[in-house]
């Protein structure tokens, strides 16, 4: 996926997410199944990460390499890298603190999603800057992968919502 894809999958799968959680009906919306996260706090815990993510790319490349360092290996593919999150939710990965989301109310929904939208442009815009080069070149920390590469905290924030998203359809299932 080069920078532009990945751009517009990052932008496209946040909406998706943000359309769900608007148009699904209210009881839904605020059920927390077996004590698990309502939808709305999902929503609320991708919004966190967008705007973490987003905040850390706002620093120059410069202050990136200088706090980060540079990736020492190439960039692992999206399938290995969800391979990866898997197998380290697997040995009891669980969000760390400060990812984890308040309640959000009923009167919050439309609040959320439309940040939801506005923190996904912000980062699919942030991604189209950087070229192919610096996405395999520049690395992030990841509370629960470690070291990603752009690229691949890119393939995270895609598969991320992909994985929150298909919880909340199992939720509407039920």
């Amino acid at each position: 996926m080069n920078q532009t894809e990945l751009s517009q999958t990052l932008n496209n799968v946040h909406q998706e997410l943000a359309d769900m959680l608007q148009s699904m009906p209210d009881a839904d919306f605020t059920r927390a199944p077996n004590g698990k996260w309502t939808p709305g706090q999902h929503g609320e815990h991708l919004l966190i990460s967008a705007k973490l993510l987003n905040n850390a790319l706002k620093m120059s490349l410069f202050v990136l390499r200088w706090k980060f360092g540079k990736a020492n290996r190439p960039s692992r593919s999206y399938d290995e890298l969800v391979k990866r999150y898997h197998e380290r939710l697997a040995n009891a990965g669980k969000a760390p603190e400060r990812f984890r989301p308040k309640e959000v109310a009923l009167a919050e929904r439309q609040q959320l999603c439309d940040k939801l939208t506005t923190e996904a442009k912000a980062l699919a815009r942030k991604f189209e800057r950087f070229s192919d080069k610096t996405l395999d070149r520049s690395i992030l920390p990841h509370p629960l992968l470690g070291y990603l590469t752009l690229r691949e905290m890119g393939y995270f924030m895609i598969y991320h919502v992909r994985h929150h998203h298909a919880i909340v359809d199992k939720y509407a299932e039920n």
